[in-house]
């Protein structure tokens, strides 16, 4: 999928919100591409070019739910300045550790803050409210892969395939 966008309409749809100090909260990618090919890099060079939004900060830890409720806690432990007004999840499982953290701390969504995780997670349907966040098609992702290793497997093709499908 294309990170690049990913990151890209989140921040927008923050920036549409009227959010302007916006927080990221990310699980640390231990495989795969160099630093420069992350979100957050993504998130850095969008800064870049929307003088109108700032960094409030950046956490990085582990992936998961457990581990978006942990980051978010300590964030507002440690922080004594304004609460961001938007919060970028690298994905929707930290955002509901996320959103749990500030529920229990009787911070509003969205009111004060505005959450957008990355994954498109059936769940964020359930939370309350409902989670916003940045589709991957994940299932068609799946399918998809499926498909050109059978076409690989079966000799149809003798080139690597390249398949990328557009977040909404």
């Amino acid at each position: 999928y294309d990170e690049v966008d990913c990151v890209r309409q989140a921040m927008d749809r923050l920036g549409h919100a009227g959010r302007k100090r916006i927080l990221y909260v990310g699980g640390i990618n231990l495989e795969g591409p160099d630093e420069k090919t992350h979100k957050i890099a993504y998130f850095k060079e969008y800064l870049k070019t929307h003088s109108q939004m700032e960094c409030a900060g950046i956490i990085e830890g582990e992936h998961g739910t457990d581990s978006g409720y942990v980051m978010m806690n300590q964030w507002l432990s440690r922080e004594k300045g304004p609460l961001p007004d938007g919060i970028l999840a690298s994905n929707d499982p930290i955002a509901f550790g996320i959103l749990r953290a500030l529920a229990e701390k009787g911070i509003h969504v969205p009111g004060e803050v505005s959450v957008v995780g990355i994954n498109g997670d059936a769940p964020g349907e359930n939370t309350v409210p409902p989670l916003t966040s940045v589709d991957l098609h994940t299932s068609e992702l799946g399918e998809e892969a499926v498909r050109c290793l059978l076409e690989q497997m079966r000799g149809l093709r003798r080139f690597a395939k390249k398949v990328q499908y557009s977040p909404e």
